[in-house]
């Protein structure tokens, strides 16, 4: 199991783009397929309100945005769930076997950062060659973090699934599950991408 750093040029139909054209900082904390060539990401955004209207609004007229929801978390955050109909780097890497553990924007630049084995960054470069993307690999290491689970991640991660969380469609959303366990929905959030985050680490450390 490796944690490598990839970054390339952000492409034409990456929704985060707009941040670029904002004050906004936006955080890819989770994503999945959608569709034939779409994904579907789990953003945070930070921004003032009137950058956060404006940002908003950008996304509902994109047209590469098949859907959005949003809701805000406190501490001028919000969390954003956002499908787009094409999106050809992020399908690329999900479909390589690497998980995005985290994905922010440095400039014009998507900064991505993975898990995965060596093998499966190997076919992401092969595809992304293919494709004619531009990109570096800027860090290659092995992974160190404990890989435990805690008990609260656990008792969560059981629950969400139980539940449908990880269903397409869901069954049930964090603001169910945190109310369940009567936690802030940013702090469910959080213990939900630490703890998939140690279930993909021991799978990769079983499998290898």
């Amino acid at each position: 199991m490796i944690e490598a750093v990839v970054t390339m040029k952000m492409p034409a139909t990456c929704a985060m783009r707009h941040a670029a054209m904002s004050k906004a900082r936006i955080k890819v904390v989770q994503t999945r397929p959608h569709d034939e060539e779409g994904v579907s990401s789990l953003m945070e955004i930070k921004a003032e309100e009137e950058c956060l209207k404006e940002l908003l609004e950008n996304l509902r007229e994109d047209p590469s945005v098949y859907r959005m929801d949003f809701s805000s978390v406190g501490g001028g955050k919000t969390k954003a769930a956002v499908a787009v109909k094409r999106c050809l780097p992020a399908r690329n890497i999900v479909e390589s076997e690497c998980f995005i553990s985290e994905a922010r924007m440095e400039g014009e630049e998507i900064v991505w950062n993975l898990i995965a084995t060596r093998d499966a960054l190997k076919r992401l470069s092969d595809r992304l060659k293919e494709h004619g993307f531009e990109f570096r690999i800027k860090k290659v290491g092995r992974l160190t973090e404990d890989e435990t689970l805690t008990e609260k991640e656990d008792e969560i991660l059981r629950y969400a699934i139980e539940k449908g969380y990880f269903e397409a469609p869901k069954r049930i959303g964090v603001r169910e599950i945190a109310r369940h366990f009567d936690i802030s929905i940013s702090t469910l959030s959080e213990i939900l991408r630490r703890g998939q985050k140690k279930v993909i680490l021991s799978f990769f450390r079983d499998r290898d």
